[in-house]
């Protein structure tokens, strides 16, 4: 019988040999790993063709979980030993974002073309030679190998093994390790929240113990390549702790450290020491670890009840319950005073309140003895809700990324900012990351969605929207995003569908909204209804922000279509009830609500003192706040200058909220009163552009009751440029925005009867 032919590959100055599995260079053999090897072969038996990264990795490594990280690194040794330097001798062609395609010239050839010389019994020869030679290489790789652990490569941590029979250590020591790691800008610390989420997926309590066989299952499930298991053992008074930081595909250990402590209070200290060891076994440099180690009892204390206090509160914190963690932040700060990170989630978590501002001021006292991680955090937390200092807290943020760019709390930080602000370009590239980083969470997936949505970019906001109701169908905030979404693109499918969802099962900010919707077209009675119902549950379910949100929000709209006694009667019940329960003044401005500023109610109503008055004691109880000063007070004076009849000072008061129209406090705003600036100086142009960029930014604020008015601003402007169709058009898009409004209010007497002049 005659054997198989063996068909060899020949180009450049290369030969391969499948049979063999042998390079040859001009004759002599090259060293090649068999992967290597593998991916060559691969590349050559489909050359000229385009091979998707996820092709290869499944027909290099069939079977086995390989990152494109892997991948990349044997074509890099390929071209390496090609000598593919891109100067001519190009072998291999990367397609960015796709994939490689082998395309220089090959020929392939047999046995039975070759010279003599040149036949297998060669390169056997040659091969036997080079032998002990590959023994050596591969003993040599095998004993000093290190992980191949890169900067993105998620590491998760499993609870420890207390073998001691104490529990003071269950969680203490997770949370103490996590802390020093968390230091580190070169390690990618899976996040507790995302090992939660994937417990459940496999029908497991969310509160369940992450063990090694569990946290194996775990890291398959999610692609991370590293499980950290740690174990503390009592022998008398004596302490041994070991780290083992282990391939979760495999179960193979690939860095150990090993310590003992002479005694319970010497434990957290010896934590550190080896955890640091791991940190460089793992492939951090020393320069890096000398520069990011601040010892455990600094980053978080040296009081082991006060760390198991703020475990328990952490642990509820990542859980969805703040509320039930307080107790046991308050408790931790009882115990060790010194407790920076306690002080700022504690701080974090109240911070609607004296307490929480307190917290957060105590947390920034201690900033100097923390990590830099948690110093970053503590800054950024005093930015978003004590100073609200925006152009520090953006800062802040950017540095934070930098510095750390494997921990998502920066770019969680960084895109509020930017929203906050306005900049919600530079908002969606922070959410992009940080939903890259954190995939499961679905918060940062609703904030993507509403900065999508701000930016007029329904579709993809609704996908966000979408997903994220897939995952949790259940909640009111998502299903809020879905409303406002199907509002703003006219579904009145969608928008019946969370209505009736809502029906179900009330919720205040609903109602509210729904409200909202029928101020837009016109209907104030409707409204009315819908905002009592709002402000009952809402003050059954002691939610005061929510009650002074929808009062003023009712207020502002009297104001707006000229209901002027109404607007002070509702702005005067509004702010009693701010004042009988001692809420800051800083709280009522509720950014994060949109709620109007119940001095420019009082500005629009024509109660210049009073306005005056609450936009004093508002600067004066928010002296740094970027928003209020350079949005909310300028806006409130400039109305009353055009309520006065100054409209080129008003102009003036406004110029400081250019750079934040699009941001949360500025609710398309400051352009309506640029509009009527220019409207009572005659310039029609000018007032035509304000308006047109109300409508064409509509999603600022969907709901905005100034979107529908915009269209009869541009038709008053276009009167002043004498275009009577431009001015006839524009009303009559305004009737039909507002077909089915109360026929009593005051703006629709007024322009029915300036349209009717135009026939």
């Amino acid at each position: 019988m005659s054997q198989p032919i063996n068909h060899l590959y020949e180009f450049g100055a290369f030969r391969l040999n499948v049979a063999e599995r042998l390079l040859l260079r001009e004759e002599q053999p090259v060293a090649l790993k068999p992967k290597a090897f593998d991916l060559l072969l691969v590349l050559i038996e489909q050359r000229g063709r385009l091979l998707e990264k996820e092709e290869l990795l499944k027909l290099v490594w069939p079977e086995t979980f390989v990152e494109e990280s892997t991948l990349a690194w044997n074509v890099s040794q390929l071209r390496k030993t090609l000598g593919d330097d891109g100067n001519g001798n190009s072998y291999i062609e990367t397609v960015p974002k796709h994939g490689y395609r082998f395309v220089a010239e090959v020929r392939e050839v047999t046995e039975a073309e070759l010279p003599v010389s040149t036949k297998p019994q060669r390169y056997r020869t040659a091969l036997f030679a080079l032998l002990p030679l590959v023994f050596i290489a591969a003993a040599l790789f095998y004993f000093t190998r290190k992980p191949t652990l890169t900067e993105r490569d998620p590491i998760l941590l499993a609870d420890f093994d207390n073998q001691t029979g104490e529990a003071i250590w269950d969680g203490t020591l997770k949370q103490a390790l996590a802390a020093t790691l968390e230091q580190s800008p070169y390690l990618n610390i899976f996040a507790d929240e995302r090992a939660r989420a994937t417990l459940k997926l496999m029908g497991k309590p969310d509160n369940e113990r992450i063990t090694r066989s569990i946290g194996r299952e775990i890291c398959q499930r999610r692609g991370v390549k590293v499980l950290l298991v740690g174990t503390i053992a009592k022998l008398e008074r004596r302490y041994s702790l070991s780290l083992e930081a282990i391939d979760s595909r495999t179960g193979n250990a690939i860095a150990r450290a090993f310590v003992e402590a002479d005694g319970k209070d010497q434990v957290l200290r010896t934590l550190g020491r080896s955890a640091s060891e791991l940190r460089q076994k793992l492939g951090e440099s020393l320069a890096s670890i000398q520069k990011f180690d601040v010892p455990i009892e600094e980053t978080t204390t040296s009081s082991l009840e006060a760390l198991q206090a703020y475990s328990m509160g952490v642990a509820l914190f990542q859980r969805g319950t703040s509320g039930e963690a307080v107790p046991f932040l308050r408790r931790a700060v009882e115990l060790d005073a010194q407790f920076a990170s306690a002080w700022r989630l504690l701080g974090a978590i109240r911070n609607q309140s004296a307490e929480g501002v307190a917290c957060l001021e105590k947390a920034w006292q201690l900033r100097d003895r923390v990590s830099e991680i948690e110093r970053h955090h503590i800054m950024t937390s005093r930015y978003i809700y004590v100073t609200k200092e925006l152009d520090k807290l953006t800062e802040a943020a950017t540095m934070m990324t930098r510095s750390h760019p494997n921990n998502f709390g920066g770019f969680f930080v960084l895109g509020t900012a930017h929203a906050l602000a306005g900049r919600l370009a530079d908002s969606v590239v922070a959410y992009q990351e940080l939903l890259r980083l954190n995939p499961d969470s679905n918060i940062n997936r609703n904030n993507l969605a509403g900065t999508l949505l701000r930016l007029n970019r329904y579709d993809e906001a609704a996908a966000m929207a979408q997903e994220n109701l897939q995952r949790q169908p259940n909640s009111p905030l998502f299903r809020m995003t879905m409303m406002r979404i199907a509002f703003a693109r006219q579904d009145e499918a969608e928008m019946q569908r969370q209505v009736a969802w809502f029906a179900q099962t009330p919720y205040p900010q609903a109602l509210s909204f729904q409200a909202q919707t029928q101020f837009f077209a016109g209907r104030k009675r409707e409204a009315s209804e819908l905002m009592q119902q709002a402000y009952l549950l809402a003050g059954a379910r002691n939610q005061l922000e929510e009650q002074l949100h929808i009062l003023s929000t009712e207020a502002a709209f009297s104001a707006q279509v000229g209901l002027t006694a109404q607007a002070r009667a509702q702005a005067e019940r509004a702010l009693a009830l701010q004042r009988s329960n001692q809420t800051f003044l800083r709280q009522h401005l509720g950014l994060g609500l949109g709620q109007p500023f119940l001095g420019w109610t009082f500005a629009l109503s024509g109660d210049a003192a009073r306005t005056q008055a609450l936009t004093d004691e508002l600067v004066r109880e928010n002296p740094q706040n970027t928003l209020v000063l350079s949005v909310i007070a300028p806006l409130t004076h400039a109305t009353i200058a055009l309520q006065r009849g100054q409209p080129a000072k008003a102009l003036e008061l406004l110029q400081p909220t250019s750079l934040y129209e699009a941001s949360s406090a500025a609710m398309l705003r400051p352009n309506w009163l640029r509009g009527q600036a220019y409207l009572q100086l005659k310039r029609g142009a000018e007032a035509a552009a304000e308006f047109q960029k109300i409508i064409d930014h509509r999603g600022w604020d969907v709901a905005s009751l100034l979107w529908p008015l915009a269209h009869l601003g541009l038709a008053r402007a276009a009167l002043l440029q004498d275009d009577a169709v431009k001015a006839r058009w524009s009303y009559e898009e305004f009737f039909k925005l507002w077909k089915d409004a109360d026929a009593e209010l005051p703006v629709l007497i007024e322009a029915k009867k300036e349209h009717a002049k135009l026939k």
